[in-house]
Formats: structure tokens, C-alpha cells, sequence
């Protein structure tokens, strides 16, 4: 919801010939359709450590906290990895990579609900930033979520101060010279679409989710 708005639409004016179909889904599942041959490109969190999928990184997205109002997180005006401990932890379902990194990057050995009204697992970062509003508690987002925000939202999102947790995009494929020029122009439109400081990837330490 991010990511795909940015350069989908000014893509396909410039290139008015070349049919883009796009499927939204699980990182295994775009690596399994590459190695069929069943898909030109996957863009997805990398690295993947897959010795046949050629990867070409796009950019480096900070990942943040959003926390409730009502949350002591939202007091703070930075956050360190142990405040992580604290509990009322929203999640993403098993399955999204975002999901893998946080529980990497938090090291979270399990999941502790603690103060939170119901156990919920969302499939979208919508979804959890909507509870939260309503029932408290905190999450982490991915950067450009944050810039989507308006000034009230912007306001719950906060930085960790003793490290700076990124998480690389790229684009992967498995047929490294076939469709290089479709390749190169996708590369250049997405690149053009993310603010210039993302395109560094020195701005953090980039989280795994593998």
C-alpha cells in the first residue's frame, strides 16, 4: 500500500507497451514462481541467501515504532531495542517478512501480549495501526508507511536512538540477461520514486529476516 502507489502509474506511461501484471504475496511464494520461470521479477526484503535468485537492491528503508498515545513508547522521544520487552506488541501474521524482522530485530523469544485486549496477528500494517488507536499498545513500521501519515499520525512514530534498523528492497529475478533492459527501467522508476536519502546503504544496519 506503500510502496506500489509510488511508481506503478508514472511505470506504465512511460512504457505504454509493456503489460504489467502484478500479484501481491509471501516471499517464498515469489521465490518458488521465479524458479519455475513463472515470474519475471519479485520485489521483496533481501537478502534472501538463495544461490540461483540474482538480487539488485533498490533501497533501505528504516524500520520505526508506532505507538498508542496511551503508551509509555509514545512518551519517549527515542526508543532502544530493550524497550521492546515492554509488552502490548502488535504483530503482523507469520508468513510476511516484516514480521521476521521485527521479531529479529527484538529479539523476541515470544510473543507477550501482556495488557492488550484480544490476541490478533493482522495480515496489514493498516489493520494494527487502527487497533492500536483504539485499544493501545505499539508496533513497528516500515518508513514510507510513516511518510503516508498525516501530522497527528507522525506524531505517535518514533526512532530508535542506538541503532538506526533498515530493511534492504530489491529486486530479484532468476534469468540474470534475459529482460535486462525491462529489468534496468523498473530499477530507474522505482529509484526515482523513494526519497534520494533511501537509496543509501550505509543510513543503517540492515535487519534480516531469514
Amino acid at each position: 500500500p506503500y510502496f506500489l502507489p509510488r511508481f506503478t502509474g508514472d511505470f506504465k506511461r512511460s512504457h505504454p507497451n509493456i503489460h504489467i501484471k502484478i500479484e501481491e504475496t509471501v516471499t517464498e511464494r515469489i521465490v518458488e514462481l521465479l524458479k519455475k520461470d513463472l515470474l519475471d521479477i519479485g520485489i521483496l526484503v533481501t537478502p534472501l541467501h538463495e544461490d540461483k535468485i540474482n538480487e539488485k537492491p533498490l533501497y533501505y528503508e528504516e524500520m520505526m515504532v508506532y505507538a498508542s498515545t496511551s503508551h509509555k513508547l509514545s512518551q519517549q522521544t527515542g526508543i532502544a531495542i530493550k524497550d521492546m520487552e515492554s509488552p502490548g506488541i502488535w504483530l503482523l501474521s507469520d508468513g510476511h517478512c516484516f514480521r521476521h524482522q521485527v521479531v529479529n530485530l527484538c529479539n523476541i523469544q515470544e510473543i507477550n501480549a501482556g495488557e492488550l485486549p484480544f490476541d490478533y496477528e493482522g495480515g496489514t500494517l493498516e489493520t494494527l495501526i487502527k487497533i492500536i488507536d483504539i485499544e493501545g499498545g505499539f508496533t513497528l513500521i516500515p518508513e514510507l508507511a510513516s511518510l503516508e501519515m498525516d501530522v497527528s499520525k507522525k506524531n505517535q512514530v518514533r526512532k530508535f536512538n542506538n541503532v538506526t534498523p533498515v530493511r534492504e528492497v530489491s529486486l530479484v529475478f532468476t534469468r540474470k540477461f534475459a529482460k535486462a533492459l525491462l529489468t534496468e527501467a523498473i530499477a530507474s522508476s522505482i529509484q526515482e520514486s523513494i526519497p534520494a536519502d533511501m537509496l543509501q546503504k550505509d543510513r543503517g544496519t540492515i535487519v534480516e529476516w531469514k
